[in-house]
């Protein structure tokens, strides 16, 4: 394992997206979203199919960006406008038989 991680540390990332190392990460920003959509699961709001690493993905991305790349803020109106346009949306339309 020190290998692996000395090694994904290392690279400029890109084709490793598969490495070990950099999926324990986007598994550990993964699980606060999968405890989530198992909250929305228990209520039907969601179905069986939501993928939390893709969903935490695109959340991310878009805070990332807004912060780094546009020079906003992520403030409380940003990210509720986030959720609901964003993961709500999709999730709801899958939910509903919508968009596959």
């Amino acid at each position: 394992m020190r290998g692996d991680l000395l090694h994904d540390l290392a690279s400029n990332g890109g084709a490793q997206a598969q490495h070990p190392a950099k999926e324990l990460v986007r598994l550990h920003h993964a699980r606060p979203v999968e405890t989530v959509l198992g909250w929305a699961r228990k209520r039907g709001e969601v179905g069986d199919d939501a993928d939390p690493v893709l969903l935490a993905d695109l959340t991310c991305a878009a805070i990332l960006h807004r912060v780094l790349v546009a020079d906003g803020q992520a403030d409380a109106a940003f990210v509720e406008s986030l959720v609901y346009r964003v993961p709500l949306p999709v999730l709801t339309s899958r939910q509903s038989g919508g968009a596959q």
